[in-house]
């Protein structure tokens, strides 16, 4: 059965939300617009489940490699103050009818935000952004507008008001559609040497593609360690169980945990 939510400019009174209904929140420079470690706590103790979107302009993802990594500078206090898990991502925001031109743009944004931040790709698009999103892939895909992306996991609706509270309706369209708390999420980790050309693969004994939610490097901190990216290789191993790519220092050996659904 989808789960139903909304998300909003400023903060929604917990009194105004349906029993179990899930949040939309803004990750933002905009003051009154970025989600607060307040409304974080009132959110997890009301039971409201909580989902984020980065955004500060509409056509923001256009400016690249560069603004992704800006962006993803100006959230990382946010996400400390209001400790975010590293294996739930924070969509990033394209708030305009994307063309095909300007994709490899946008995803290049995307992707930079995510690695900067350390945590799964994830967009906020139309049709177009969110279909290509799937395409390339990224897993958390937020579509606003009309048609149907495949690989869709929240659907945003018509603008609404709730309680006076103008307010986007929002559905889940699968377990795992990015939110915090995430109680059913499983993990395990497995071991990975980069080779030579920077990359490497680890198969994922037990967990499928279809199971898969994120998977993240730890192999120690410090400002001149480079974050590791791992992302899920579109195609399975040969006993059906996922495999993850991972790009990073060469010859460094690191865990890589993996979080998964139960199947």
């Amino acid at each position: 059965m989808p789960i139903t939510g909304y998300d909003a400019y400023g903060p929604i009174p917990v009194a105004n939300l349906p029993a179990g209904a899930f949040v939309g929140r803004y990750v933002s420079q905009t003051a009154g617009k970025c989600v607060t470690p307040t409304e974080v706590a009132l959110y997890h103790s009301s039971q409201h489940p909580l989902i984020l979107v980065y955004e500060d302009n509409a056509t923001d993802a256009l400016g690249g490699v560069q603004v992704g990594a800006e962006k993803a500078r100006v959230a990382i206090p946010v996400l400390e103050s209001i400790a975010w898990p590293t294996s739930r991502p924070v969509h990033f925001a394209v708030d305009f009818s994307i063309l095909s031109y300007q994709w490899p743009t946008v995803l290049a944004c995307v992707q930079a935000f995510a690695k900067g931040i350390g945590r799964p790709e994830a967009i906020y698009g139309d049709v177009n952004a969110c279909t290509w999103a799937g395409q390339a892939p990224i897993r958390y895909q937020w579509q606003w507008g009309q048609g149907v992306a495949p690989g869709r996991t929240i659907w945003q609706g018509q603008s609404s008001t709730l309680y006076g509270q103008p307010v986007d309706p929002d559905t889940a369209l699968a377990p795992d559609y990015g939110q915090t708390p995430w109680e059913d999420l499983l993990k395990t980790n497995v071991h990975v040497t980069i080779g030579e050309t920077g990359q490497s693969q680890a198969e994922i004994p037990g967990v499928t593609p279809a199971t898969y939610c994120a998977a993240q490097a730890v192999w120690g901190v410090g400002p001149k360690r480079p974050i590791p990216v791992c992302t899920l290789n579109p195609t399975a191993s040969a006993k059906g169980e996922a495999i993850v790519n991972v790009t990073g220092p060469v010859g460094v050996t690191m865990d890589i945990v993996v979080t998964y659904l139960a199947s």
